[in-house]
């Protein structure tokens, strides 16, 4: 779950190599961090799986997830 006040870190990754490493706040769910993940992204890597590491800093929790991405 993530609430407003929650910094999130996001790391996303392709085959090893680093795609993006940002800091998130004010998202309401896992659906706004993916909506800014898309729109940082952009098209390059659709159809391509990546790694999504997100890191909630204010509740403490880790997870990593293999994600096909679509958009």
């Amino acid at each position: 779950m993530i609430t407003q006040q929650d910094s999130i870190f996001v790391t996303v990754f392709h085959l090893g190599l680093r795609l993006l490493c940002v800091k998130m706040s004010g998202l309401c769910s896992m659906a706004d961090l993916m909506q800014k993940v898309s729109n940082q992204l952009g098209a390059q890597y659709r159809g391509k799986l990546l790694t999504l590491e997100t890191r909630n800093a204010s509740q403490g929790w880790t997870r990593r997830t293999p994600l096909l991405f679509a958009a």
